[in-house]
């Protein structure tokens, strides 16, 4: 979690992220700001963890900040520590701010985290998969390897000493720029989502997670410079145990009412009811409606 300061001056708000498009909205508001901001805006004056401090004193897209909190808060504990470590770490000489901090989100394996040395065949794990993300069976239960692998880490003397233990960077893993700064890098964060929206225009995309509030459907078209969702491109796919025939059938019935009808429509279907084969010839469109 992020608990930041913000300020649309003279007002300042403190601002838990990640948040609701609701609750961000009614915080907009105490900030004096329009509560229907598609791209809002604020000054950090305070931000927790300390390591964002780096964002302080800079004007931020709240909607970033809070793309960010998600990420934080689906971190692990180790991924969140490396993630920690390498922005306290001034000898890795990198000038951070909120596009290249959202980036080294999905960059992590460019670095490696020992925070305990003394078993070399952990240290040696940890860092081969950061490297190769995936091992194979016999490489994992090759524990001479494993250990060797973890000695010559320990023995580059490349270990840069941060307070949640010795940093390495993994130089011949690139630093790829994943999110634009513009446009939010699909990330799947909505455990009660049926369906996911791939909205592409030109050769920008973003992603919603369907249902979801309205707002944020308009703020992903904002984003990619669409003045109407008819100027996009939509492919519906699911994150559900839902059959393919009624995919078919929701696909069908966001051709018919549009995204925003489908929205609705799904904030009304319970899931297992959804979900379930019995309901294989349940959906249409009329009105707009779903009949179940």
């Amino acid at each position: 979690m992020i608990k930041a300061t913000i300020q649309n001056s003279p007002c300042c708000k403190e601002i838990k992220f990640p948040c609701s498009e609701t609750e961000l909205s009614k915080q907009l508001g105490e900030l004096d700001m329009n509560t229907e901001h598609l791209a809002p805006i604020g000054t950090i004056i305070e931000i927790e963890p300390a390591e964002l401090s780096v964002l302080e004193d800079s004007e931020v897209s709240l909607d970033a900040l809070d793309y960010l909190g998600k990420h934080m808060d689906g971190m692990d504990k180790r991924e969140l520590n490396k993630f920690l470590a390498v922005l306290s770490c001034d000898e890795l000489d990198k000038e951070w701010d909120m596009k290249s901090i959202i980036n080294l989100t999905f960059n992590l394996p460019r670095y490696t985290l020992i925070e305990e040395t003394d078993d070399l065949e952990h240290v040696g794990l940890i860092h081969m998969l950061d490297v190769r993300k995936v091992l194979s069976e016999s490489e994992y239960n090759n524990s001479e390897w494993l250990k060797s692998e973890g000695q010559k880490l320990l023995n580059s003397g490349k270990g840069i000493p941060t307070d949640y233990g010795l940093l390495f960077e993994n130089e011949e893993i690139s630093f790829e720029e994943v999110f634009n700064g513009r446009t939010l890098p699909p990330y799947y964060c909505n455990p009660n989502a049926f369906v996911t929206a791939e909205i592409s225009y030109g050769d920008l995309t973003e992603l919603a997670e369907l249902p979801c509030e309205d707002i944020a459907i308009k703020k992903a078209l904002y984003r990619l410079g669409a003045e109407s969702i008819s100027d996009c491109e939509i492919e519906l796919d699911t994150v559900q145990n839902i059959s393919k025939n009624q995919l078919k059938k929701i696909c069908a019935a966001e051709q018919n009412a549009g995204i925003f009808a489908l929205n609705e429509l799904l904030k009304s279907v319970e899931l297992n009811i959804l979900a379930s084969e019995n309901t294989s010839e349940s959906i249409s469109v009329e009105d707009p409606k779903i009949s179940m």
